[in-house]
């Protein structure tokens, strides 16, 4: 067996992304503050800008289709109990979440003609700061892994153990351009991000590829 020692998504810089922030300021508004169980798994948690008069139970029930919710939670005024069009879902998955965003984005919902906003939820003031990169490989957002992998594996290993997995696209193992000798890491993209997710979910934990 070979060992792979780390996943994480690359990411793409999009200006919807940073909507959850903005909305932070409007009305004096404040996003529920983001626990370490918010943020785990990584990009599980989805932001939604929706009609004001959607109801929590919709979004729920529409939302829940895409994988098991731990928590979904309508942000309302507190003097009038008004909601203000805006609603947290924190997904078990992160596939969940990639799903989620890729179908319900700019979609209409229940009765309301304007279409929904759903994004990923970054948390307010967090440490970890998301990646970017505007490379066209990494289109869509998050449709592509990094791996750190040793330097001794095979792009054959590599490949084969991603090969039958839904969207791939393609491995790469990156070398050094004098020696050819691996730099220890590689990518792995899909056509989209809930694919990229649910890879990197079937690898276990240890990051063993038989």
């Amino acid at each position: 067996n070979t060992s792979l020692h780390f996943f994480f998504f690359i990411f793409k810089l999009q200006a919807m992304q940073s909507r959850n922030n903005e909305f932070e300021h409007e009305d004096n508004f404040k996003a529920p503050k983001a626990t370490d169980a918010d943020n785990f798994p990584p990009n599980s948690r989805v932001f939604i800008v929706c009609g004001k008069q959607i109801q929590q139970q919709l979004i729920h029930s529409k939302f829940s289709e895409f994988g098991e919710i731990e928590y979904c939670k309508l942000i309302k005024d507190k003097v009038t109990g008004a909601s203000k069009g805006l609603c947290f879902i924190k997904y078990h998955k992160t596939s969940s979440a990639a799903k989620a965003i890729e179908e319900m984005d700019s979609k209409i919902l229940g009765d309301c003609s304007i279409p929904l906003k759903v994004e990923v939820a970054h948390a307010k003031g967090s440490k970890n700061k998301p990646i970017y990169t505007d490379e066209p490989e990494d289109t869509p957002p998050r449709s592509r892994l990094f791996v750190v992998c040793p330097k001794e594996m095979k792009e054959s290993t590599l490949h084969q153990r991603f090969r039958g997995m839904e969207g791939l696209e393609y491995t790469k193992l990156i070398a050094d351009k004098l020696t050819g000798e691996s730099k220890g890491f590689a990518f792995v993209k899909f056509s989209k991000a809930s694919f990229a997710a649910l890879a990197m979910e079937s690898i276990e934990e240890d990051g063993v590829i038989d």
